[in-house]
């Protein structure tokens, strides 16, 4: 008679199902191979799912089907040493950060020759100083100041809608055209704080230099000549269109792809320093870049774009009223009530933003 039962708990049961064992050094060579293809070729699509991007064998694909994250893999040393996601391509953002700024540039020159040709004749080429002058007249009028700032503007666009559609990601997703971390509330707070990010900018700078640049005073004298009829337009044209477009690509692009791969510090400063660099003069530069950090920041911290671009929008509107409505030739310069009462609502909002920032905002990298 036999000496043990079927009940036995040492006796495994028919029906029990085998163990899975470990993978041979094939298996593991062939997944490592598949896995470098996978990497290589990133044009596989959010549809094909996540397995399709990092193929994984029969005895591990249970954790990919219950949902569980790609963290989850890291209890399986096997899985943890073969099954990593590849790192992100960040050459693929900072390639579009630095070079939508000479197409750009370039773009902006052919339009703007062919504005003056158009409305003074192909022979004003043979002067250069002729030439000037014309474009500087032209430029007063609300049909040059379009031509020079719309086709530059477009370029950014192009490229941040060109890259975001190239993702695997949907593009919204991928620009961060989504509702975030952060109420919706917190949003105009966030954004009315920027301009007070800029006059503290501006105060240090002014210890440092005496005047504003060449091109800032010229901008200034033509931003003050428009007729009062035509600011609608000019407030598209300087705060909307710049505001949207170059907030997609710097922080929509850029920042939050540098964001997969990089620290928050180090993604934030490089976009800053792009977004910088897009505006030339190296004084005009050096005024924005703390300007681009804060939008950084309130871009990553809500994990949204929406704040980003009310608040670019905001400074350069703000930017543009104090420029016609603040009388800068008496000493000290006349501030209207109005526009003083707009100043210090900024700062006030600056307060209330780095209260919230820490309470409401969590960092992320998607």
């Amino acid at each position: 008679m036999s000496d043990f039962s079927p009940t036995d708990p040492d006796v495994p049961s028919r029906d029990a199902e085998p163990e899975p064992t470990a993978p041979t050094d094939d298996e593991v060579c062939d997944a490592r191979i598949v896995e470098d293809e996978a990497a290589s070729n990133p044009t596989a699509t959010a549809a094909e799912g996540r397995s399709a991007r990092w193929p994984i064998p029969a005895e591990f694909r249970w954790r990919f089907e219950a949902g569980l994250p790609e963290e989850g893999l890291a209890s399986d040393g096997f899985a943890a040493s073969v099954y990593r996601p590849p790192s992100p391509r960040i050459w693929s953002a900072i390639a579009a950060g630095v070079l939508a700024l000479p197409v750009g540039m370039l773009v902006s020159v052919i339009a703007a020759l062919a504005s003056v040709v158009a409305t003074s004749g192909p022979h004003v080429l043979r002067d250069r100083a002729e030439f000037v002058r014309r474009a500087e007249v032209l430029s007063t009028t609300p049909s040059g100041l379009a031509a020079m700032v719309i086709p530059g503007q477009l370029v950014f666009l192009a490229f941040a809608f060109g890259a975001a559609t190239l993702s695997s990601e949907h593009w919204r997703q991928r620009l961060r055209l989504v509702r975030g971390r952060m109420p919706l509330w917190t949003w105009p707070i966030l954004a009315a704080a920027t301009p007070a990010v800029a006059f503290l900018t501006s105060i240090a700078l002014g210890a440092l230099v005496s005047e504003p640049s060449d091109h800032m005073q010229r901008l200034e004298e033509m931003f003050r000549r428009y007729d009062a009829r035509f600011l609608p337009l000019l407030f598209l044209l300087i705060a909307g269109l710049p505001g949207l477009a170059e907030e997609l690509l710097y922080r929509g692009y850029v920042q939050s792809r540098l964001l997969r791969a990089w620290p928050a510090r180090f993604s934030i400063l490089l976009s800053a320093l792009m977004f910088g660099l897009a505006h030339l003069d190296p004084l005009h530069a050096l005024a924005v870049i703390p300007l681009g950090i804060w939008l950084g920041i309130i871009a990553w911290r809500a994990d949204s774009l929406g704040p980003a671009i009310l608040g670019h929008m905001i400074n350069n509107g703000l930017a543009l009223v104090m420029t016609r409505w603040i009388d800068r030739s008496s000493e000290p310069p006349q501030i209207p009530p109005l526009v003083g009462g707009m100043i210090l609502l900024t700062f006030a909002c600056l307060v209330a933003s780095l209260m919230l920032l820490p309470r409401y905002g969590r960092a992320s990298t998607a």
